[in-house]
């Protein structure tokens, strides 16, 4: 998760002097505990003041459901807080509670994803901005989440040293979320008047019993500063797998397609390389685990930081 990944940053990572995993165990009992309290008061539509539901980021129907076992349950990786929290683990997850966050009021939580959440699910352009407007409604939950967390490690005696970093860190994010919240807003009217306002690509990928939903944030140089949103997703369809990749910008999406996926190896060995940098976010099957080598579980298991460069595990075949 995001906010685990720039909040354990802040140390060295490879410094394993006793005195930092200390701090750093603290550090992630803290975030463990603000996860659980942290509860947004209403829905993430700005005109509806109502309390959120559990809603799902990855789409319970259309995503989950597909891969899932006899008790339709899906397996999720997660960070292991009580122990030792640079090392992962794979926990079984019922559909039903997989990938959720408060984002939604029940009524637009039904209304606005009831078309492939009920129905069959088709890839189009009314599908990929409502996926990423799930994905980027998880996003602005998660920086309002991490802003929080940072004012009460202000009010914190024994975070004292970190007096002078954590305002930079908030003045940051609270830069993030405005962008973020401006593009949100962006893609809600989109998908009121039905109105395009991303650009997708799309194509089959072999066979895997995966689902994967994410976006990063960046600020490319070579395009003077613009902000770029990168989307990818992967979901099964009538007994296909396909990955998407969509931006607000048509040429980035194109190109973002041509380097992940359309020049292979090289571009499966990309996209396998950024899963893995954010693997909190793969869903996977009983079946997909048991196919995987020993060497790429225990990739999948540790941190990408300390294995990320030693083997990729080979996601896409």
């Amino acid at each position: 998760m995001d906010m685990t990944e720039n909040m354990l940053g802040l140390f060295e990572y490879y410094n394993t002097s006793e005195e930092t995993n200390r701090r750093l165990k603290k550090l992630a009992n803290k975030i463990s505990e603000h996860e659980k309290n942290y509860e947004p008061k209403s829905c993430t539509i700005d005109s509806c003041e109502d309390p959120p539901v559990s809603s799902h980021e990855i789409s319970s129907g259309a995503f989950l459901l597909p891969i899932a076992n006899k008790d339709k349950k899906v397996i999720r990786i997660i960070r292991n807080f009580r122990g030792n929290f640079r090392h992962l683990s794979f926990k079984p997850e019922h559909i039903d509670n997989s990938t959720t966050f408060p984002g939604f009021c029940s009524e637009h939580d039904r209304e606005l994803f009831k078309s492939f959440e009920e129905g069959d699910l088709e890839i189009s352009m009314d599908f990929v901005q409502k996926q990423c407007y799930r994905t980027l409604a998880k996003k602005c939950y998660e920086l309002k989440r991490e802003l929080s967390l940072l004012h009460d490690l202000l009010d914190d005696e024994s975070f004292e040293d970190w007096s002078a970093i954590i305002p930079q860190l908030i003045k940051g994010q609270k830069r993030n979320l405005k962008i973020y919240n401006k593009k949100l807003k962006l893609l809600y009217q989109g998908i009121c008047k039905q109105r395009r306002v991303m650009h997708y690509s799309a194509c089959e990928i072999p066979r895997k019993k995966i689902a994967y939903a994410d976006m990063i944030f960046e600020k490319c140089a070579a395009l003077a500063g613009f902000s770029v949103f990168h989307f990818i997703i992967i979901v099964n369809v009538k007994q296909s797998t396909h990955c998407i990749t969509a931006t607000f910008d048509n040429f980035i999406s194109r190109k973002l397609m041509e380097d992940y996926l359309i020049e292979p190896p090289v571009g499966n060995l990309r996209l396998n390389k950024w899963i893995l940098q954010r693997k909190e976010n793969l869903i996977v099957s009983d079946e997909y685990l048991g196919g995987l080598s020993s060497t790429e579980l225990t990739c999948l298991k540790d941190d990408n930081k300390i294995l990320g460069n030693i083997c990729t595990p080979n996601f896409l075949g």
